[in-house]
């Protein structure tokens, strides 16, 4: 996305002050863009009227830490979202506590009814952080299989 379109998708967010529904997709974010998504986060946290949130960031090898956190916070501005859907497909960079991130926040908001978030092939992530997110209200996750074999195995070793 060049910067000409992404100052363009932030003016039009900005006169969007009744939008309900919102779905982006970032396929192969690269680093340099990072800039221009925390100005879409911040035409986004304007939307008060947003229902439903859907984020896609399929293949985006440069989603750190700092960028779940600053995902969380746009979570934290969207006081009425019901329905959240995230898709960090293939991002190999996403850890532990970026996925705290997101859970502690998305917990906070009052009006959500569903959440899902895609975290197949996150390689950084520990099966712990799996199973807090086992454990959230309103929580829908899709993994790896290979998270849940590692759990059932886990849990057999100690019953041995």
């Amino acid at each position: 996305m060049s910067d000409g379109r992404l100052y363009q998708l932030c003016q039009g967010l900005k006169r969007c002050h009744f939008l309900r529904n919102l779905s982006m997709i970032f396929t192969n974010l690269r680093k340099a863009i990072q800039k221009g998504f925390q100005e879409i986060f911040k035409s986004v946290k304007r939307l008060g009227s947003l229902r439903n949130l859907r984020l896609g960031f399929p293949n985006c090898r440069h989603i750190t830490e700092m960028r779940m956190y600053d995902i969380s916070k746009l979570l934290e501005s969207l006081n009425f979202l019901q329905k959240i859907y995230i898709d960090f497909t293939d991002c190999r960079e996403i850890t532990d506590a970026g996925i705290e991130f997101l859970l502690k926040e998305t917990e906070k908001l009052p009006y959500v009814q569903k959440v899902e978030i895609n975290i197949e092939t996150c390689g950084k992530l520990h099966p712990s952080a799996v199973r807090k997110m086992k454990k959230h209200k309103a929580l829908k996750f899709i993994y790896e299989k290979v998270f849940e074999l590692a759990l059932e195995e886990k849990s057999s070793l100690k019953d041995s």
